[in-house]
C-alpha cells in the first residue's frame, strides 16, 4: 500500500513539473495554430474509431469481450513477481505511477486547452444583452414614413393591379 502511494506521489511530482514547464508556453502559440494541428489529429483518430465501430456493428470484426480481458489482466497481475519482504514492489509502483500520470495529463490538457482559448479573438462574440420591453420597437416596412406617404404608396400599388 505504501509503495502504491509512492507511485502516486512520484507521478504527481512529474505531472506538476510538466504542467509548470509547458503550460504557460501554450499561451504563446496562437489558438488558430493549435486548432489547425489538433483538429486533423482528432479527426483522424475519430474516423478510425468510427470505422472500427462500423465493422463491429456489421459483424466483420469481433466484439470486445471485456470479461475475458479483465480475467487475462488480473492473471498477469497475479503472476507478477511478488514483492520481497523489504524490497520494492515495482509492479504496484508502476501501475499507480502510470495511471495517475495518464489521467493527470488528460485533465491538464483539457484545462490548459480551455484556458488558452479564453479571451481569444477567434471565438464567436458574446450575444448582446436582452433589451427591456419598454425600449423594444418592432421593425415594419413602413417605419419612418409619414402616414400620408404610406397612403399614397398603397393606393398607387392597388391602382396598378
Amino acid at each position: 500500500m505504501a509503495l502504491d502511494l509512492a507511485g502516486v506521489g512520484a507521478a504527481s511530482v512529474v505531472l506538476i513539473a510538466i504542467v509548470a514547464a509547458h503550460g504557460p508556453a501554450l499561451n504563446h502559440i496562437p489558438i488558430s495554430t493549435l486548432r489547425f494541428v489538433g483538429g486533423p489529429l482528432l479527426l483522424a483518430f475519430g474516423v478510425q474509431w468510427l470505422r472500427k465501430a462500423i465493422l463491429r456493428a456489421g459483424g466483420f470484426k469481433p466484439l470486445h469481450d471485456e470479461t475475458a480481458a479483465f480475467a487475462r489482466e488480473r492473471e498477469q497481475a497475479g503472476a507478477a513477481a511478488p514483492a520481497a519482504a523489504k524490497g520494492m514492489d515495482w509492479y504496484s509502483f508502476t501501475v499507480a505511477f502510470k495511471s495517475v500520470l495518464l489521467e493527470g495529463l488528460e485533465v491538464a490538457f483539457i484545462v490548459i486547452g480551455f484556458g488558452s482559448a479564453q479571451g481569444s479573438s477567434d471565438s464567436p462574440p458574446a450575444p448582446p444583452p436582452p433589451r427591456s420591453s419598454s425600449s423594444w420597437r418592432w421593425a415594419s416596412p413602413c417605419a419612418g414614413r409619414s402616414r400620408a406617404s404610406r397612403r399614397t404608396r398603397s393606393s398607387s400599388l392597388s391602382a396598378s393591379y
